[in-house]
């Protein structure tokens, strides 16, 4: 019995100097000296150049293995042009030992990451520079191509798209700044996040991962997300719930090239679902629905009232007329270079890649529009709706021109169909004209048979007579 006391006592000793032999060597040796061969080994699996300062590599029982790279920077494809598409100052990395030791799995305790810089493009092709990132990931996909057209009989094998069992328990970035530049625009989109912090959580079981996450921006708007991914490995199926709390568009989306300016607060809720996560095929998968809202929101140059009355074209010179003639404070409507919303909420559904539009309201200074309609892939979109002007504002307008009182909804307000179509920063404004025309003819047709019933039949009977005719004429 007191011998083998001595041998595990002489074991534990063992052990107790090889643990120390190992801190000691990972404190005291100069991962630098590698550094030629990590570039290298990282530039083929990444398929680009990259670099960094300086490596650290530290160890301790409770925070495990402590990994940091400073001044790291991964080089731009140069099908998308010169500079870098990703500088970090500073990341660290904790990996536990006690995982890697006794259930063989890399579990990462946390990722620190700070002053993050991603330039993010989309050329008029379609292609993104993020995608195909490395030959490792396209050996993965041809080896999942060759494996789905094997026959049913043979077994399929699970192809784990260049990733490795590594499990993340959080992510913290500080100070990151995120450009997206799409080319497929004219002119071309350029969205800057800039001074963003982001925070995640994830857990896994049984092939799940289940994440919480937030960012925020320095003028209080945040994104919070939480869902899930199952099969993350093979197939990547995903579905998460987004809420977003007035991120400012005047600050985020780079407008100096645009015609007009956007500004405004925007929130909202959506929920979706998708599989996988190459950006080539991402949109094409995605599906889900959703509200947005943007409160304080203002079109600058552009004043949508005026544009679309002078589409009216019933009237010659209906702008010009109508501020000639309307009182001095409904002239300011006509008068302004931008237009002032106060409400705007859109209704939505994602399906594979296009935006249904279920409804749109914008409550804007001096009309209403309400409508549904589509944005497609190719980022043209297309809105059908109702063009209202508020009681008071439609009624001295028909004092000023008398031709406006064919378009007169039984709210005695001005109301026609209107169209709002176009590609990218582009929008035009197209009132439907035939509608408008059957309009006014059904108002003077009701006004005709109105002289002609005169006051023998009671109010009642009489409408329900002349809208009956009318059924029957335009039917």
């Amino acid at each position: 019995m007191k011998k083998a006391f001595k041998i595990i006592g002489v074991l534990l000793f063992l052990f107790i100097v090889f643990i120390i032999g190992i801190f000691i060597f990972l404190e005291t040796f100069d991962f630098n000296r590698f550094k030629p061969q990590i570039i290298s080994a990282s530039q083929k699996a990444l398929g680009r150049p990259i670099d960094f300062a300086k490596i650290d590599l530290k160890f301790s029982l409770k925070r495990g293995i402590q990994l940091r790279l400073t001044d790291i920077t991964v080089a731009e494809h140069p099908d998308f042009g010169e500079g870098n598409f990703l500088t970090i100052k500073e990341v660290n990395f904790s990996v536990s030992v006690n995982d890697l030791i006794l259930k063989r799995q890399i579990r990462i305790l946390g990722i620190e990451c700070l002053s993050p810089r991603v330039i993010i493009i989309r050329l008029k092709n379609g292609n993104i520079n993020a995608q195909a990132f490395g030959a490792v990931a396209q050996d993965a996909r041809k080896a999942l191509s060759s494996q789905e057209q094997k026959p049913r009989s043979e077994p399929v094998q699970p192809v784990a798209l260049g990733l490795s069992a590594i499990f993340i328990n959080h992510i913290n970035i500080d100070n990151a700044r995120l450009t997206y530049i799409d080319y497929s625009f004219k002119p071309k989109l350029a969205l800057v996040f800039d001074q963003i912090m982001f925070k995640a959580k994830f857990s896994m079981a049984e092939g799940a991962i289940t994440f919480n996450s937030l960012l925020s921006f320095p003028d209080k708007g945040v994104v919070e997300f939480s869902g899930n991914i199952s099969d993350y490995l093979l197939k990547q199926n995903y579905s998460a719930k987004v809420r977003i709390n007035n991120i400012n568009l005047a600050k985020c989306v780079n407008q100096s090239a645009v015609p007009f300016k956007v500004k405004g607060l925007v929130s909202g809720e959506l929920e979706i679902k998708g599989q996988g996560f190459d950006p080539s095929a991402i949109l094409s998968k995605l599906n889900g629905s959703g509200l947005v809202e943007i409160k304080e929101g203002q079109l600058a140059n552009v004043n949508v009232f005026k544009m679309v009355l002078d589409k009216l074209s019933f009237v010659p010179d209906l702008g010009a007329t109508l501020e000639a003639g309307l009182p001095e404070r409904y002239k300011e409507n006509l008068r302004k270079k931008g237009t002032a919303i106060n409400d705007f909420k859109v209704v939505m559904g994602l399906s594979n890649g296009s935006v249904l539009i279920q409804s749109i309201n914008v409550d804007a200074e001096g009309f209403l529009f309400q409508g549904s309609g589509l944005i497609n892939l190719d980022q043209s979109y297309s809105l059908d709706g109702s063009f209202v002007i508020p009681l008071d504002l439609s009624a001295k307008m028909v004092e000023s021109v008398s031709e406006m009182e064919y378009l007169l909804d039984e709210a005695k307000q001005i109301r026609f169909p209107l169209k709002i179509s176009g590609k990218g920063a582009s929008i035009s404004f197209l009132p439907d004209v035939r509608q408008i025309g059957l309009s006014a003819i059904k108002h003077k047709v009701r006004q005709k048979l109105g002289d002609v019933l005169g006051n023998d039949e009671s109010s009642d009977s009489k409408q329900q007579l002349i809208e009956g005719v009318l059924g029957k004429i335009f039917r």
